[in-house]
């Protein structure tokens, strides 16, 4: 499988600065010049105002039309939070507040969230993939929502061929410093299945659903990238009421029902579910159910 890197934009209206500044030294060098007739000194000069002057206004509209992107971003996640904490129900997260939370999250994101929180749910992932699944294999391992890669360090002892897919580029960065995938990919994993057609027999995605409420187009994505008789583990966080609820925190949590009757939906047979401590907050256990799915031969034809 061919590696390739995922692409950081560059920061806009760096070139229009560089060009400023060379602009007003070129001018300030020309006013010191006195071996030049006075017609060309001042041609010379109006043409380097007038530069300048348009490098301003392109600057000041780029500053402009990052401010205002910025402040539709915060606009986003601020929204998403106040409905959650009331109690407004949205299908999932949207995907601009996701990527900005773990773009800010990546440097420490290890750290804390292993030491501090205790997060066990790679290592619990293994388990179960070793206790429920007897006929050896190796697998070809597609993770959604791989983050800094603990997914591939806890499975590296079943899989030989792993690929990544994240929102968040410095999250993505830090998984390609592990050097333990074949490729990593910055998108949306509703878009998994526009880079591979059934081509992974373990999809795996850890701590990542709780950024969903309907599971309808995840469930969808995966039937598109998973192998017939492969199988997809992941986990949620467990809600005992309706089918799914957001949290005041802006993460979901599901009704294990809810979650039995989407698989059944897409033929997708239940192997096994297991309740476990996910990590901690606040001191207190995050209880959530891990479940490992398998896809039968036949799937449901899939809604466009």
């Amino acid at each position: 499988m061919s590696r390739f890197r995922f692409k950081v934009p560059r920061v806009s209206g760096t070139q229009a600065s560089i060009l400023l500044i060379l602009t007003l030294g070129l001018k300030w060098l020309l006013m010191r010049q006195d071996g030049f007739p006075n017609d060309l000194i001042h041609s010379l000069n109006l043409i380097l105002i007038v530069m300048s002057l348009i490098l301003i206004v392109i600057l000041i509209v780029q500053t402009f039309n990052d401010l205002i992107a910025v402040l539709k971003r915060a606009s986003a996640g601020v929204s998403y939070l106040i409905k959650s904490f009331c109690g407004i129900k949205s299908a999932k997260a949207p995907e601009i507040y996701v990527r900005d939370l773990f773009d800010a999250y990546a440097e420490k994101f290890d750290a804390h969230l292993v030491t501090t929180l205790g997060y066990q749910v790679p290592q619990q992932m293994l388990n179960i993939v070793q206790q429920s699944i007897t006929t050896p294999k190796t697998f070809k391992i597609l993770d959604l929502g791989c983050g800094t890669g603990l997914c591939a360090v806890a499975l590296k002892p079943i899989t030989d061929s792993i690929v990544g897919i994240d929102l968040s580029a410095p999250m993505l960065e830090k998984a390609d410093e592990r050097q333990l995938y074949d490729a990593l990919i910055c998108n949306s994993l509703i878009k998994a299945h526009q880079y591979y057609q059934q081509e992974f027999n373990l999809v795996v995605s850890a701590d990542v659903l709780i950024y969903f409420g309907d599971l309808t187009e995840v469930f969808e994505v995966v039937l598109q990238v998973l192998e017939e008789k492969g199988y997809f583990i992941f986990s949620l966080e467990e809600s005992q009421g309706e089918p799914w609820i957001v949290k005041k925190n802006g993460r979901y949590a599901h009704n294990r029902n809810y979650v039995i009757t989407q698989a059944q939906r897409f033929k997708l047979t239940v192997v096994t579910i297991s309740k476990q401590t996910q990590r901690f907050e606040d001191g207190k256990p995050v209880i959530g159910d891990i479940y490992l799915l398998q896809r039968n031969s036949i799937s449901p034809q899939l809604t466009a």
